[in-house]
């Protein structure tokens, strides 16, 4: 039987992916503050400005492989 924990995206956001950090480390991907705030309130058409200062690139690509991979 499947965790039940999977079938809630911010869960598995924030526990199942990996990223390398800039001091080339591997470590677990959690949202900060302003893609929390993105991720519950986003919208179809969204504009972040100063997105890669934020992180926005890397959530976005892993929110894009959360959706391929759980959809």
């Amino acid at each position: 039987m499947s965790d039940p924990r999977l079938l809630d995206k911010l869960y598995r956001i924030n526990n199942l992916y990996k990223i390398i950090t800039k001091d080339d480390t591997l470590q677990t991907f959690h949202l900060n503050r302003a893609q929390l705030h993105y991720h519950q309130n986003k919208t179809k058409r969204n504009i972040v400005l100063k997105s890669r200062r934020l992180g926005f690139t890397t959530y976005s690509i892993i929110d894009e492989l959360d959706d391929s991979l759980f959809n």
